[in-house]
């Protein structure tokens, strides 16, 4: 999830941030390509008043589609001393940039986020290094259970590609029969009791007895 698109260099531990503007400073730095850099310069002045999620007090998640990538780019901004925000204290925020060919992919980052930065969030702000944060992010996501309870029943549908009402069509489960199989536990075949007894026979052990008493 979160691990797929980040990396040393898109993340940045900001000690002596003192508000929004030298958080926006330091993402325009991290951005190479002129084009998004040019878009994120137009767009800054909206954020944080718009274009932005939260997750909890402590959390923002800005984000924005730009028709000049073709993956997207994360950013990760730790803010140790904290940012005064409207009348929150802010210490993660997090920059998605998503191309605008795949619009529904920040609802599915954000439903997994939400599952994944307020648990690890504690130990995040104890990072010094972005290899730490890394380190954190991928024992979050190994420890982190897969779970549909912060999606509601269309996003649900979307994520399991089907129709709540009237389930599959006939063509789609056929499609994916044959793709994934029945949907059954399948018996392992049993090793016949005969074979057992007369493999018993032929075990190191038994073989050693063998010999033992031919000597």
């Amino acid at each position: 999830m979160l691990l797929e698109y980040l990396n040393v260099n898109s993340i940045h531990i900001l000690p002596n941030a003192k508000n929004w503007e030298d958080v926006s400073l330091e993402l325009l730095r991290k951005v190479d390509e002129d084009p998004v850099k040019e878009d994120l310069q137009n767009r800054m002045e909206s954020f944080p008043n718009s274009l932005f999620g939260d997750l909890g007090p402590h959390i923002l998640i800005p984000h924005f589609r730009s028709i000049h990538i073709k993956n997207p780019e994360v950013f990760l901004f730790l803010i140790p001393k904290g940012i005064l925000m409207g009348d929150r204290i802010i210490h993660l925020i997090l920059f998605q940039i998503i191309p605008e060919t795949q619009s529904s992919l920040h609802l599915r980052l954000l439903h997994g986020l939400s599952s994944l930065l307020p648990q690890i969030f504690d130990e995040l702000l104890e990072c010094d290094t972005e290899s730490k944060v890394l380190s954190v992010v991928q024992r979050g996501e190994s420890d982190m259970k897969p779970s549909y309870k912060n999606l509601n029943q269309s996003q649900i549908a979307f994520e399991l590609q089907t129709d709540l009402q009237n389930g599959l069509t006939q063509f789609e489960a056929n499609i994916r029969l044959k793709t994934f199989g029945k949907n059954a536990i399948e018996n392992e075949k049993s090793t016949p009791i005969i074979w057992k007894f007369f493999k018993s026979f032929f075990s190191l052990f038994a073989i050693l007895l063998w010999v033992a008493t031919v000597l």
